[in-house]
C-alpha cells in the first residue's frame, strides 16, 4: 500500500512513497558566500565618470572583482576578469575607458566584438553611457562589413570609442597603417577592450592574435610609445568562456575573477599602446591566447 506522504510529510515522488528530497543519496547544503567589496581607486572616483558606478556602489565601494580591475587598469596592467554572467564586467572597462576619456581630450578607445549582432547590442550600452556623462552623439561608432571605406574614414577621424569587428579591421586598417588619418588614430589609442574572449578560439582567435600584434606594431610606429598604454588588456570572457588555464593571480568577489600578465614582447619587438583585450585595455599585446 503507498503512503500519501513521504516521511518528511511532504507529497511522494516515488512508488516507495519517498519525495525527491528524501530519495536522493545525499543532501548538501551550500552556505553563500559573504560578499566581498573594496574601496575604488581614487582617481576612478575623481575622474569625471564615477556616476556610472553609482547605482551599483554601496558607499563608494564596488565588488572586489571590479574594484580590483579598476585599480590594475589604473596602474597601466593588462586584466583578465572572467566571473559569471551579470556580475558587472562591462562595467570595469566602460568605467575605465570613460574616465580616460574625461582625462584625455584627444584619446580614444578601440572596442572588439567577434559578431556584428554583438556590437550592435552593446553600442547602446555604450552610448547610455556617454549620454550620461554629455558625451557628444558621435563619441560612439561602429565599423563592420556594412559600412563603405569612407564612412570608416569619417569614424576613425571622428568617433571616440570604435566598436569593431576582428575580421574587418583585419582587412581594412592595418594596411592602411601609414595613412597621416590612420597613424593619429593610432597615435591617439589609448584602450583596446577585447569582449566575449571565448569566442577567441580555432583559427579565428589565432588570425585576431595576429592582428592583435599587428596593431601593436602600428600604434607603436605611429609614435604610441606611451607606457601606460603599452600594456592594457581587459578579458572578459562572456557566460560560456573558461577560466584561463594559467593565471598568476586569483580576484575572489562576485564570481571567480582571474588577474593575467601577458609575457614581454619577443625580443626586437617594439613596444605598443596597450589595450582591453583577452579582454580590454589600449592596443598592447593579448594577454593570453584563445586556442
Amino acid at each position: 500500500m503507498l503512503r500519501n506522504r513521504c516521511r518528511c510529510g511532504r507529497p511522494p515522488t516515488y512508488g516507495n512513497g519517498s519525495c525527491l528530497r528524501c530519495a536522493a543519496e545525499t543532501t548538501v547544503d551550500i552556505p553563500p558566500n559573504p560578499e566581498r567589496r573594496a574601496n575604488v581607486p581614487p582617481s576612478i572616483l575623481t575622474g569625471g565618470a564615477w556616476e556610472l558606478a553609482r547605482p551599483a556602489a554601496v558607499s563608494n565601494t564596488l565588488w572586489l572583482h571590479q574594484s580590483r580591475g579598476l585599480e590594475l587598469l589604473e596602474s597601466g596592467r593588462n586584466v583578465v576578469l572572467s566571473t559569471p554572467t551579470a556580475s558587472g564586467k562591462t562595467l570595469v572597462f566602460q568605467l575605465w575607458a570613460m574616465t580616460e576619456l574625461i582625462r584625455s581630450p584627444e584619446s580614444v578607445i578601440l572596442a572588439f566584438y567577434p559578431t556584428k549582432a554583438l556590437a550592435n547590442d552593446q553600442a547602446r550600452r555604450w552610448r547610455e553611457s556617454c549620454q550620461a556623462l554629455g558625451l557628444p552623439n558621435d563619441t560612439v561608432e561602429q565599423i563592420d562589413g556594412d559600412v563603405g571605406l569612407a564612412r570608416r574614414e569619417e569614424i576613425i577621424r571622428r568617433a571616440r570609442v570604435v566598436l569593431a569587428t576582428p575580421d574587418v579591421t583585419h582587412a581594412w586598417l592595418p594596411r592602411r597603417a601609414g595613412d597621416p588619418l590612420v597613424k593619429g588614430f593610432l597615435r591617439r589609442l589609448r584602450g583596446v577592450i577585447i569582449d566575449e574572449a571565448h569566442a577567441y578560439e580555432g583559427v579565428f582567435g589565432s588570425n585576431s592574435a595576429y592582428l592583435f600584434r599587428r596593431l601593436i606594431s602600428a600604434a607603436a610606429g605611429a609614435g604610441n610609445l606611451d607606457p601606460p598604454v603599452r600594456r592594457r588588456h581587459l578579458h572578459y570572457p562572456g557566460p560560456r568562456g573558461t577560466p584561463p588555464k594559467t593565471d598568476r593571480g586569483r580576484i575572489p568577489g562576485g564570481g571567480p575573477g582571474h588577474e593575467r600578465h601577458p609575457p614581454p614582447p619577443p625580443g626586437g619587438a617594439p613596444p605598443a599602446p596597450a589595450g582591453a583585450a583577452e579582454v580590454g585595455g589600449p592596443a598592447g599585446r593579448p594577454g593570453a591566447r584563445h586556442h
